[in-house]
């Protein structure tokens, strides 16, 4: 029992330090923004509401951009507690290689994995009050494809995310703990860190799904690349798209792509 309390500190610190992160950054830049902009000749001339509704309307603009910054401290950070622990980069974060030719199909699995779980959430039936909370948490994400947002969703994101739940959180956890267990609760604090019931219904089943990609390559190389192929997807893929058409795509580039993964790492422990 020891080695489990053990383990499960020695883990829970990494998605802790990601969560203070992103809350106490976008704290700060907001209470500076908002000082800055009521002392401003601009806030001078209008009312609370109007002064409250410009600035949510700039810190709106700017909510990729300071998700970016959030991602790229926590990822210097993650960086640091490498020496800490007497540990190469490599070791720490297990960023070991993988072989060259898994590259493709992982980011295609991801890619497919994103066709597949967008045309089954359609089918589900989740209740009123759960995708009214979710309309209300993506009503905060920009529609346009910016700049900011492509490096943010599509690449800083993914990358964060896999070195706190696998690459940390889930090597910890399994040394004090059956492999299946540290693989349960890393999906799960994957999925609650998401912060919404309908994001959790996804992000619940692909931090599974990405646990047994890692265990498959032993590198969090292969995880992230999954990651990166499932949310550029998401911010690529029409909203009219045919739910028939990405099911189909969904059902055998997942199928096609996971058989690969199955006969490349065989021999995977």
């Amino acid at each position: 029992m020891k080695r489990f309390y053990v383990a499960l500190g020695k883990g829970i610190v990494y998605p802790l330090l990601y969560l203070c992160i992103q809350f106490l950054f976008p704290l700060v830049y907001t209470s500076v923004q908002a000082t800055l902009f009521l002392a401003s000749p601009e806030a001078a001339g209008l009312s609370a509401a109007a002064a409250m509704a410009q600035l949510t309307h700039i810190i709106t603009g700017k909510l990729m951009a300071i998700s970016l910054v959030c991602s790229l401290i926590t990822i210097g950070l993650y960086c640091l507690t490498a020496p800490m622990c007497r540990r190469s980069l490599r070791e720490h974060l297990w960023l070991y290689p993988m072989a060259s030719q898994d590259i493709v199909p992982v980011l295609l699995l991801g890619i497919s994995a994103n066709l597949l779980l967008s045309a089954l959430l359609e089918w589900l039936p989740i209740p009123a009050q759960w995708m009214s909370d979710y309309e209300v948490s993506s009503a905060w994400i920009p529609q346009d494809l910016t700049a900011a947002s492509f490096l943010f969703v599509g690449l800083a994101g993914p990358v964060t995310e896999e070195l706190c739940f696998r690459g940390l959180l889930f090597t910890r956890l399994r040394q004090g703990m059956p492999q299946a267990a540290a693989a349960l609760i890393s999906a799960i604090l994957f999925g609650l860190a998401h912060g919404n019931l309908v994001w959790f219904l996804y992000a619940f089943p692909l931090g599974l799904v990405m646990v047994w990609i890692f265990c498959r390559f032993g590198s969090v190389w292969a995880t992230m690349l999954f990651h990166i192929g499932f949310n550029i997807t998401g911010l690529l893929i029409p909203q009219e798209s045919s739910l028939i058409l990405l099911l189909l795509l969904g059902c055998l580039g997942t199928a096609g792509c996971s058989f690969w993964v199955w006969k490349r790492t065989e021999n995977a422990t």
